[in-house]
């Protein structure tokens, strides 16, 4: 009998550790993911605002880089000042700003919707042993269905977003949208990772 209670203590602690480890990996998987999307926007705001004569993403057509606007001083056309405009990269490329294109943050704050749904319920409250009502009950399975349709969705909506609004825009460079893509990934691994870690207790 003490055998028996020991070896359930030690497998209580083993699932114990093994809740922590996987809640503090899903917040680390959380952090990376909106850490690749912010690092997605600063990079294409970096370059859309970036002087057209260093252009550090390679993103001017060079044939109309610059501008030389001569202006006559005086009546002597023989003296003039000839001037170099400096024009953003993404200006003179004609791309949206992120600003035009914020809608790509949408899929990050579908999947945060899809962490507090999904994380909020408590498995042994819909099974067969639960002691909640059947009515109880059909909430929260209806409350953890619509946790898994919004982190599906998500994923949908940036894959969506990423091909309407960047892959397809001759006006746009499509960083922002994939980086929308790995986001939201993260996100629902680390919702599912999460919940993964509850069901140990």
């Amino acid at each position: 009998c003490n055998a028996i209670n020991e070896h359930k203590q030690i497998r209580q602690k083993m699932n114990e550790g093994q809740k922590k480890f996987m809640s503090l990996f899903s917040g680390f998987i959380f952090g990376i993911g909106w850490l690749v999307f912010i690092d997605g926007i600063a990079n294409y705001q970096r370059c859309f605002n970036a002087d057209s004569k260093s252009d550090p993403c390679g993103w001017a057509n060079w044939a109309n880089a610059t501008t030389t606007p001569s202006v006559v001083i005086g009546n002597s056309s023989s003296i003039s000042t000839t001037t170099t405009a400096t024009v953003s990269v993404g200006t003179l490329g004609n791309f949206n700003s992120f600003s035009d294109l914020s809608i790509v943050a949408l899929p990050g704050f579908l999947a945060l919707i899809s962490i507090f749904l999904v994380n909020t319920v408590e498995v042994k409250d819909i099974g067969s042993e639960s002691e909640k009502s059947p009515g109880a009950q059909a909430f929260l399975k209806v409350w953890l269905f619509l946790g898994f349709l919004f982190s599906f969705g998500a994923i949908a909506a940036s894959i969506a977003i990423c091909v309407v609004k960047f892959a397809n825009n001759s006006h746009a460079k499509i960083e922002p949208g994939v980086m929308s893509i790995v986001q939201t990934v993260l996100i629902v691994i680390s919702s599912f990772v999460l919940l993964f870690a509850r069901l140990q207790a």
